[in-house]
This record gives structure tokens, C-alpha cells and sequence, in this order.
């Protein structure tokens, strides 16, 4: 019999931005997405755009209205931003 193994990913998720969203809206961000905000970046607002589909994240200051903190991952250099209510705002379902 032959198997093939899975080994884990082939790529290192530290230097390639990736943000994966899990079920119920809770996105995770490599530390590559969250340098790609810009340096000091620990909140942003997620946008949509309905023609495309397409969920956008920018850096945002705290007293920008709507938006949502970055939170650590522990033991990790991911970043988690809950977007619940923006997904539920919009109608989207995370399957």
C-alpha cells in the first residue's frame, strides 16, 4: 500500500500575507497581512465591496468609528480581528 503524508504547509506562514477566516468570522492574520498595514498598526475597519465579493481590511486609529482592535494570538505573531458583525451586516455566512 502507498500513502502519501501530509506534512504541514510548504510555505512559511510568517512571511507570506495570509489571512484565513474561520467559521463564525473570527479572521486570522499572518505577520506579513499585519506589517502590510503599516508599522504600529493595532486596529482596522473591514470594508466589502458587494460587486466583487471582496473583504478589505485598512489600518485604523482607535477613535475611528467602526473599527475593531487586533488581538495576539498567544504564543504566536498572528493577529485575530473578530468580524462577526461586519459579515452579519452584510448578509455573509462563513462556510
Amino acid at each position: 500500500m502507498r500513502f502519501d503524508f501530509y506534512e504541514g504547509l510548504t510555505t512559511d506562514s510568517t512571511s507570506h500575507p495570509r489571512i484565513t477566516v474561520r467559521r463564525g468570522g473570527l479572521m486570522v492574520l499572518t505577520r506579513a497581512a499585519v506589517e502590510m498595514l503599516g508599522e504600529g498598526a493595532d486596529r482596522v475597519q473591514i470594508g466589502y465591496n458587494p460587486e466583487t465579493r471582496a473583504i478589505g481590511l485598512r489600518a485604523a486609529d482607535n477613535g475611528t468609528r467602526g473599527s475593531y482592535r487586533l488581538r495576539e494570538l498567544r504564543n504566536s505573531v498572528s493577529r485575530l480581528v473578530d468580524g462577526k458583525r461586519v459579515f452579519a451586516h452584510h448578509g455573509l455566512t462563513v462556510e
